[in-house]
Parts: C-alpha cells; sequence; structure tokens
C-alpha cells in the first residue's frame, strides 16, 4: 500500500493554482474529482496538447490617461472604487508601518486584508500601508514585490469588457517600469483559473499618472492583481474597476477552416448593426516579438473571408474589430493558424514476396516528421462477433530496447510521458503516463493525474466501431493499487486507485473529438479480475481510453480486447502499423503474416511541434495536418514468414543501410573482418546507416544476424 496521498485544500499560490484532476485523449476529456468516495465526469473539448492549469486568453491593452474612452462607449457607474479614505495615518514621505492592514484570519491570501480598511470588503495585499489617504506600495529592495489585489467581481455584462483605472506615481527623482496588471478569471474560487490579461504599464514617474487596462472576456468570479515590483516604492489612488456601454460589439472569431498552406478561410460572428469589419492577419516573430502584418485594416463587408498569398506552414494570428459609422469596436481576441497542409501520397513501390514495400509522400513546408497509418481489411466470415483488438501486452521492451524489470512487486515510479505500444499484434495503442512492466502487462500512474495535471492513460488508435449501431464490448483484466491520504474532511481514509473508461468520436464540425461515453469501472482492488464494458456510441472516427483514476496509485491492466458485432462480408479496416513522427519522406513497410492475403492500405499526415507550458513544466504539443486520401497499396502475400514483432530486416538502397527493428532491439553492423562499424541501443524501429565503404557487412538486430552487400 502506497501512502503519499495527499487532497485536503486548494489554496491558490499566485495565479498557480492547485490542479484539479483531470485526463484527457488529445488533451482534455473528461474530469473525475478524487475526494473521499466521490466522483464526476465532465465533457470537454479535444485539442492537441495537455489542458494548462492556467492558460493566457488575452494580453491586456495598456495606456496612460483616459483619452480612449469616448472610443469605447459610455462610462457606467463604478463596479469597484477604493480611494483610501480609510487609511488616514501616515504620509508620502513617512508611511505609516505601524499599521497591519491584514486580518488575523483569512481563507485565501488573495483576499487578506481588514475590511475596516477599505469602502468595500474583500481586498488583499502585501507590503501596502498606509500613507495619508493613499497605499504605500513597499516593493524596496529589501521586500522587493508588493501588491494589492481586489475582491472578486461579476464581469459578464456588455460583452465582458472591463477597465481598471489608477492613479500611480514614485516617489521624488524615481522612476519604475515594474507596475504589473494581471486579470483572472477564479471560476468560483475553483482548481483551476484562467489568466484573462498579464501587462506592464508604462514608466511610472514622481508625478501623478492614470493608467487604464482594458480586459476582454471577463467572467463572474474574476478579480485583478495589481504587482509592484523591481525595488522601486509606487504610491496607487484612485483604483476603478467599471464597464462601458459599448457603442460597438466585438465580433467573436471562429477557427480557420480550408487550409491549404497559401490560403484559408476565417470567420466571426456578425456584430449588430455593424456596417463592416476590418480583419488583420499577422505573424509574430518568436525571438525579437517584431509583429508582420499579411494584412492590415482590411475592410469586408460579410462574416467571412479567404485569406491568400500566405506562406506555407507559418504561424499566423487573425483579428477582427467591427465599424458602425463612426465608431469602430475594440480589437477581438486573436486565433492563431497553426496548420500544415495535407502531404500528397505517392505511388508505392509494389508489395514483393516478401511482403515488403516502400510508401512515399511529398515534402510539407515546415513539417518535421510524419505520421504513417497502414492498414490490412480484415472480412467477417460469418454473422457474430468479431474480435477488433487483442492485445496480450506481452515481451514489451522500454524504449532503448531494454526488457523492462518494474512488475507489481518491485514498482517503478519512474515512467514515460508518452510510450508507443510497438510490440503488438495492433498498431498505434499508446500510454500516458505508463510504461511496459516485466511481467506482460502495463502499468498507468495515477500520481500524474491526481498531482501532476496530466493523464494517466492507455489510448487506442483511431478505429472504425460504427458497426452493430456503435456498441463495441470491451474486456480487460485490471489490479489497482490502494493509498490513504486525507480527504476533504481532514480524515485518514484508503483511496482506492480505479479505471475509467471513455469513448472519443470525431466531430467534423469541431474539427475536433467529443467525449461521447463515460463509465467508471470502481470495483478495482489489489488483485487482477476481469471486467467488461459494453461502450455505446461509436463511429467510424473513434478512440477507447482507458484512465487511471480516483487515487494516486498505480494501475495495471493486461489482456485488452474489443469485439464487435459483424455481419457476415463486413470489413474492418486494422491498422498494423502506425509510425508517429517519421522524420523522411518515405517508410519502408514489412507486412505481418497475420495480414497474409489482406487489401493493404495507407495514408499519411504532417506533423510540427509547438511548446507551451503547464504552469509548471514545459509542454510539447504535436500539430498534425489533415490526413492524405487513403490509398490501396496492394494485397499481401498469403503464406509468407514476414516481418513480426520478434522478426527484423535489413536492406541496401541507394548506398544506404535500412535496419528494421520492431522489436525495438540493439543493432549492430560489422564489417567482413568483423570490426565493429556502427551501434544503436536507442530502440528505433526505423534506422538509416551510412556504411563506411562498399562490401560485405552484418547486421545484428538482437540475436538475429542479416548479411548485406554494398
Amino acid at each position: 500500500m502506497r501512502t503519499k496521498f495527499t487532497l485536503c485544500a486548494l489554496l491558490a499560490a499566485g495565479f498557480s493554482a492547485v490542479a484539479a484532476p483531470q485526463f484527457s485523449l488529445a488533451s482534455q476529456a473528461v474530469e473525475a474529482n478524487a475526494d473521499a468516495m466521490k466522483k464526476r465526469g465532465e465533457i470537454t473539448s479535444l485539442v492537441d496538447g495537455p489542458k494548462m492549469t492556467i492558460r493566457t486568453v488575452n494580453e491586456a491593452a495598456i495606456f496612460a490617461g483616459p483619452q480612449r474612452a469616448a472610443e469605447l462607449g459610455t462610462k457606467l457607474d463604478p463596479i469597484l472604487f477604493e480611494d483610501f479614505s480609510l487609511f488616514t495615518t501616515g504620509s508620502i514621505e513617512e508611511p505609516d508601518y505601524a499599521t497591519n492592514v491584514i486580518a488575523d484570519e483569512y481563507e485565501y491570501p488573495w483576499w487578506n486584508m481588514t475590511d475596516e480598511y477599505t469602502l468595500q470588503p474583500g481586498w488583499g495585499s502585501n507590503f501596502m500601508y498606509p500613507a495619508g489617504g493613499c497605499a504605500y506600495m513597499d516593493a524596496n529592495s529589501s521586500t522587493w514585490e508588493a501588491r494589492i489585489s481586489s475582491p472578486i467581481f461579476d464581469g459578464t455584462a456588455n460583452g465582458g469588457v472591463c477597465v481598471l483605472r489608477l492613479d500611480a506615481r514614485t516617489l521624488d527623482g524615481m522612476t519604475s517600469d515594474f507596475l504589473i496588471v494581471e486579470a483572472a478569471e477564479t471560476n468560483n474560487c475553483g482548481p483551476s483559473w484562467d489568466v484573462l490579461a498579464s501587462g506592464v504599464c508604462p514608466t511610472v514617474t514622481d508625478q501623478w499618472q492614470t493608467f487604464e487596462v482594458v480586459v476582454q472576456n471577463v467572467g463572474p468570479t474574476s478579480f485583478f492583481n495589481i504587482v509592484i515590483s523591481g525595488g522601486v516604492e509606487i504610491i496607487l489612488d484612485n483604483i476603478e474597476i467599471f464597464q462601458y456601454d459599448l457603442y460597438v460589439g466585438i465580433p467573436e472569431l471562429n477557427n480557420h477552416t480550408n487550409y491549404t498552406g497559401s490560403t484559408f478561410d476565417v470567420s466571426w460572428s456578425a456584430v449588430e448593426g455593424a456596417d463592416s469589419y476590418l480583419v488583420n492577419v499577422f505573424s509574430v516573430n518568436e525571438m525579437t516579438g517584431a509583429v508582420s502584418y499579411l494584412y492590415k485594416d482590411e475592410p469586408v463587408n460579410g462574416t467571412e473571408w479567404t485569406v491568400t498569398e500566405a506562406v506555407s506552414g507559418e504561424t499566423y494570428y487573425y483579428t477582427v474589430r467591427a465599424v458602425k459609422g463612426e465608431y469602430v469596436s475594440l480589437e477581438s481576441l486573436p486565433v492563431e493558424i497553426y496548420d500544415l497542409e495535407a502531404p500528397e501520397m505517392y505511388a508505392a513501390s509494389e508489395i514483393d514476396e516478401n511482403a515488403y514495400y516502400v510508401a512515399y509522400w511529398n515534402d510539407v513546408p515546415s513539417a518535421i516528421g510524419y505520421t504513417y497509418w497502414a492498414y490490412a481489411d480484415r472480412v467477417a466470415a460469418a454473422d457474430g462477433d468479431m474480435a477488433l483488438t487483442d492485445l496480450p501486452l506481452d515481451d514489451l521492451s522500454e524504449t532503448d530496447g531494454s526488457k523492462p524489470t518494474r512488475t507489481i512487486e518491485k514498482p517503478d515510479y519512474m515512467i514515460y510521458d508518452e510510450y508507443f505500444i510497438t510490440e503488438s499484434t495492433q498498431g498505434g495503442w499508446k500510454l500516458r503516463n505508463g510504461a511496459p512492466c516485466a511481467d506482460g502487462y502495463v502499468v498507468l500512474d495515477a500520481w500524474h493525474y491526481i498531482n501532476g495535471n496530466g493523464d494517466a492513460a492507455l489510448l487506442s488508435p483511431e478505429l472504425d466501431l460504427s458497426k452493430n449501431g456503435g456498441e463495441v464490448k470491451l474486456n480487460v483484466s485490471l489490479w489497482g493499487e490502494l493509498t490513504e491520504g486525507w480527504n476533504w474532511d481532514d480524515e485518514w481514509v484508503e483511496f482506492q486507485t480505479e479505471c475509467a473508461v471513455a469513448l472519443f468520436t470525431w466531430d467534423e464540425t469541431l474539427g475536433d473529438y467529443n467525449q461521447v461515453f463515460l463509465e467508471y469501472i470502481s470495483d478495482v482492488e489489489e488483485a487482477w479480475n476481469n471486467y467488461e464494458v459494453v461502450i455505446k456510441g461509436g463511429t467510424e472516427r473513434s478512440i477507447i481510453g482507458l484512465f487511471a483514476v480516483r487515487a494516486e496509485g498505480n494501475l495495471y491492466i493486461d489482456n485488452v480486447k474489443l469485439t464487435q458485432n459483424y455481419k457476415a462480408g463486413e470489413t474492418f479496416r486494422d491498422p498494423f502499423m502506425v509510425q508517429v513522427l517519421h522524420p523522411e519522406t518515405e517508410i519502408e513497410v514489412n507486412i505481418p503474416q497475420r495480414c497474409g492475403g489482406s487489401e493493404i492500405w495507407h495514408k499519411v499526415s504532417a506533423n510540427k511541434v509547438s511548446y507551451g507550458s503547464d504552469g509548471i513544466n514545459t509542454i510539447m504539443n504535436i500539430k498534425e495536418s489533415k490526413f492524405s486520401e487513403l490509398v490501396k497499396v496492394g494485397t499481401a502475400p498469403v503464406g509468407v514468414e514476414s516481418i513480426t514483432s520478434v522478426n527484423a530486416m535489413a536492406r541496401v538502397a541507394n548506398g544506404v543501410l535500412r535496419v528494421a527493428n520492431p522489436a525495438a532491439e540493439t543493432v549492430n553492423v560489422y564489417d567482413l573482418a568483423g570490426k565493429l562499424v556502427y551501434t544503436n541501443a536507442s530502440g528505433s524501429q526505423e534506422l538509416s546507416v551510412v556504411l563506411p565503404a562498399n562490401g560485405v557487412y552484418m547486421v545484428k538486430v538482437g540475436n538475429k544476424t542479416i548479411k548485406v552487400i554494398r
């Protein structure tokens, strides 16, 4: 039994709020609360890359002085106002350091002030002192940073546009470039907050200035946080939060569509009374931050427009403003166009007598790799249940080709962020925060789900589950670790690691997966048991996920089987090979013996990578283009002992040694004199080796030796 589970409070530390337990398919799918004896599930959008606990929605529009107020609309009565008239002691020159404005007890550090010092309750501060009707923010060289946080307020009216206005100055002769304003939606003080804006005000001098910060998409439980840092004290006064009755509404943007590389379509919602719209399309230099406009204030009469003359693979952003007579709306929040062209599949070589062929496609601009899928058609011989998937999960290897040593009795908490199961009877299965085990099963570490803002999941490839009305049967063996920890009521209790089964289907309108099914297997225990789940709602593009939930222990999985009722003659297109981030525009394919006599099909997509953050770790997100058309390669020969999960192959083509290494074993290459000229223990399943000279070489893949001639 593992004892390290603590889940007893949700205390925000800065904007890095404690992450709620959550898991996902491509990024975010369902949530399950891990408190004592309680679970819940939610449906959310799936976008590549993990959901961040904190996400920056937009940058603040910050400017000095109120001169732009008339451009936005009519100023409404303040939502919040604080003039520090109750800070009666002290002065700007001699602040009252003896007065403590912090309450003795408070629930959240953000809102920690005694209400008697403010006009409205609910403010918070740090290193702030009375200064004769002003707030002295003591960001000196020893404290370095001071702050004041507004009460939580509802900013959803009037299009969710809110303005923070404040007066600020420094002491005589000083300047500061570190007056920072942040805005966040707390989601009712929940565990995950949205950072709405973060920006630095223009230089603060020793003369009073008025600053305004305009923020969009403000929520029902939002607040502003004003931070002063850099070792310079700043005096604040007249903090006001208000809204405008906008003259013109702000367009709501849609995701782009019909990407071809040089063109793509953008669209937005109609704004009531708008005469026309102004569109900006631009790119941003990642190193310098410089903005380059492809189109600037392009006039458009309707609510959709085709962008032309784009550079294929370039990352663009677009914004829209609505025009109504003499008034122009605020600029919408930008939408990113981060895309790739779909590759074009070229004619493959013919499948030879050894069930071998080479696939080719074009090079896509800005792609760093490609995802290649190869399928074999399996035809139902009679009416009845047909096995779509049968994963015994035996003889798996670590990514370096070595054999795993972890077991239930000897667990290893060093696991993989993402692990593709290549030694399998079906391609494309992968683990998130999991690993193979020595005794022929896999483990998911739910610690990463409970505490690490990630998933612990076994995910299928995309499968056609549309037969039998979309109903498919899952059979699986599970063993769940029992843990101990504090619950929400500060009670020391046991937590059993359990399993959630989810189904995701592709939504063409959204361009994304939707979760359509969720069922918890709640009677998992510290013993192997077999379970059956009837999954409903399958379509032609479906993914099944098994998630470790509820406690932070290990969930062990074995013998995964999917069966579906087929009619005689119906075909299941079985992915026998899935290669992710393949670096070249060709790939050698060895068809498994089990696919003999099957029609073989293939397709490919392009990939590129971006990097983000979950507030703690750097996250790599893979962008995948649309797939090429699915193309038939040919028919696999029957009775040929071609490549399998324990066989390997080596060939020389155009002077380059190509090694197929499906078991991810160590590869050594020797010349005719027995000298080692190349070695690779990385576990890569495909290797390209430039041989040093013409001649005969012996290629040893694991225990198999193959002679090749250059």
